[in-house]
């Protein structure tokens, strides 16, 4: 097995859209969509760029800070 780092640097909780199943969103190829064990959807960022630009392309999107508390 080899590891390798993953190239995420931001991680935001998603607000301001439902939920309550896997919301549809425009968002780049380098940026992921991922589901926590609260079965609450995150997106992992490579850069601060691709959050502006998540939040330009998505009418809605409300992207909280990730908290390690």
């Amino acid at each position: 097995i080899i590891r390798e780092p993953l190239s995420y640097q931001y991680i935001r909780w998603i607000g301001g859209i439902p939920t309550d199943k896997k919301p549809e969103l425009t968002i780049s190829e380098d940026t992921k969509l991922v589901q926590d064990f609260r079965d609450q959807y995150l997106l992992l960022f490579t850069s601060e760029w691709n959050i502006r630009w998540a939040t330009e392309k998505n009418e809605g999107l409300e992207l909280r800070d990730f908290s390690k508390n």
